[in-house]
């Protein structure tokens, strides 16, 4: 695993080859946190369970994700956030994520999230079951 570890200005990351489900270490609003970074419909998610700065949380498994745009400079400073670490993670598996009729639907393990509702296994099992009458 590469890892960055320096603090440094946003301008030395390049979001583009940074992967889904990468690992961060960082603060929002002076809050430690450490997480995954997911990225949905051009904006930038840190995911992880201290802060809540989503409309839709619960993303890659963690209870909140706090959005920081685009990931800009102006975007991190806006939202309070310091990233102090990136570290690539080349086993992680990302979700699926399909568009149906312009909502976002994300399959996960263990459950499918279609824009900020999200159904466990169990449930989408008996729909199915329904379905198939």
């Amino acid at each position: 695993m590469k890892s960055l570890k320096k603090k440094i200005t946003i301008e030395e990351w390049n979001w583009d080859n940074i992967p889904v489900g990468s690992k961060f270490k960082g603060t929002i609003k002076e809050v430690s946190v450490e997480g995954r970074i997911q990225k949905e419909d051009g904006n930038i998610y840190l995911c992880q369970n201290l802060e809540d700065g989503s409309k839709c949380s619960n993303k890659l498994n963690y209870k909140y994700s706090y959005i920081i745009h685009q990931g800009s400079n102006a975007d991190l400073e806006k939202e309070k956030v310091v990233i102090t670490s990136i570290t690539l993670d080349p086993k992680f598996k990302p979700s699926i994520q399909i568009y149906i009729k312009d909502n976002l639907v994300v399959f996960n393990k263990g459950s499918i999230t279609v824009g900020c509702t999200t159904v466990d296994n169990k449930t989408v099992r008996e729909i199915v079951k329904h379905l198939k009458n």
